[in-house]
């Protein structure tokens, strides 16, 4: 029997051992875990932690102003400053900044002594007022000469603290500092109306279309079908716009910013009516901006002036050398190497009839050949003079007797220059109405 329980007692006396063993290595794996975090996180003091969403007020008694932030169950504004442009953002940061502040280290200081801290002549001075009638009054005294701190105070309890500079710094903005830099922002739902001036010049107008997703270039091209590809990539940079910086409000001067002659871009978009006034360029960076009716001047770099400073229109154009709908069409005549084709159209009502060189075809075998002869497009606007030799024609005889006639022109080369319906020439490569001819043999 004893045998018997020799392995037993063994056993629960390791059992035993290893439980005690454990314990052993928690409880000191515990002080080390608890003694890394403290190492890391370290333990931060605060001259005081009030809830900005109880102040009633702040008033700022600074060097650089003075000015009282008032708060409402509704709303927040700012007393001793005016501005147009007030970030409502801004000032809920200045509340919450004083409502939390960090120390550095306390110090303690006898009031007697206060005066050698620079409490008792200083120029910044905060005073918060809560709901609850309550005060605190911060008081920034001289810098301490050690790591970037300033000596504080606060009134109320005689705590002398240091806090950082950077902190000091977040207290003592200027009312400036509350004004929004955001200008507006662009909707890209969709675009009613573009355009742009130099001066009084313009240089570029857009309008939507008819048609859903269609623009149409009233000048200087009236008429012309503008590129929704072209409106769709400007349209993707819609956003919200800020400035750099804030130059001036109500300025009696605007010349002095170069906007008499400057460039002005006007956007409808599906929201709201935006005009942006480009001046000089900045000696700081950037350019002067001003928006709409708001008598600001702003400075920064928008993409609006990178887009139109050096616009041409055309670049916003279909790059098609003559497009007409095909219901305006009665008759289209083509010519190449002394050889003509012939298309004519007739559809009224219910009556459809559609011949080529004479003989009927099918509705969707003449729509496919208009389409190629109507449809034929060019590589870039020219200013080269081309020669007199015809290199291919084709007329448009419109059902109200008008015939628009295109002449290309060979030059010699891999290309034809041809003047557009827009009224502009343009290169059309030789290949292209060589397809098409052959598209009309075949």
């Amino acid at each position: 029997m004893k045998k018997k329980l020799i392995p037993i007692i063994i056993a629960v006396t390791v059992l035993i051992a290893l439980i005690i063993t454990y314990f052993i290595v928690e409880k000191n794996f515990s002080k080390v875990d608890q003694t890394d975090i403290d190492d890391i996180f370290g333990t931060y003091e605060y001259l005081w932690e009030e809830n900005p969403q109880s102040l009633s007020s702040v008033h700022f008694d600074i060097e650089n102003g003075e000015y009282t932030i008032r708060v409402s169950s509704d709303d927040i504004s700012i007393d001793g400053f005016e501005s147009v442009i007030t970030s409502r953002y801004e000032l809920l940061q200045a509340l919450r900044n004083v409502s939390v502040i960090p120390v550095e280290r306390f110090i303690d200081v006898k009031k007697e002594n206060f005066s050698k801290y620079g409490f008792n002549d200083s120029k910044n001075i905060i005073t918060l007022n809560f709901a609850d009638k309550r005060v605190r009054t911060l008081v920034i005294g001289h810098n301490s000469g050690v790591d970037n701190e300033v000596y504080a105070l606060s009134k109320e309890d005689g705590k002398v603290c240091t806090i950082s500079s950077k902190t000091c710094e977040s207290f003592l903005s200027s009312a400036s500092k509350y004004r929004s830099k955001i200008i507006c922002t662009l909707s890209n739902v969709f675009l009613r109306e573009l355009s742009v001036h130099k001066g009084s010049a313009m240089v570029m107008s857009i309008t939507e279309g008819d048609e859903r997703d269609t623009y149409v270039m009233e000048y200087p091209y009236k008429g012309a079908l503008v590129s929704a590809r072209k409106i769709g990539e400007f349209m993707s940079m819609f956003n919200q716009i800020e400035a750099d910086a804030v130059v001036e409000e109500n300025p009696v001067n605007l010349s002095k910013y170069g906007f008499d002659d400057g460039l002005v871009v006007y956007i409808h978009d599906s929201a709201n009516k935006h005009t942006f006034k480009f001046g000089d360029m900045a000696p700081e960076g950037g350019m002067y901006i001003m928006y709409g009716d708001r008598p600001v001047v702003y400075r920064g770099n928008i993409f609006l002036y990178e887009i139109f400073k050096e616009v041409n229109p055309v670049e916003y154009l279909e790059p098609y050398v003559h497009l007409y709908d095909l219901s305006e069409v009665s008759r289209v005549e083509i010519s190449k190497d002394g050889k003509k084709c012939t298309m004519t159209a007739e559809n009224t009502g219910d009556k459809k009839n559609y011949t080529f060189n004479g003989k009927n075809i099918q509705e969707s075998d003449f729509i496919r050949l208009y389409q190629a002869v109507a449809g034929i497009y060019y590589g870039k606007v020219t200013d080269e003079s081309p020669s007199s030799d015809v290199y291919f024609e084709i007329s448009f005889v419109m059902k109200d007797g008008k015939v628009n006639s295109f002449k290309y022109y060979d030059t010699g080369r891999d290309y034809c220059i041809v003047r557009t319906t827009n009224g502009y020439d343009a290169v059309v490569l030789k290949s292209i109405v060589d397809s098409v001819w052959q598209a009309l043999l075949s």
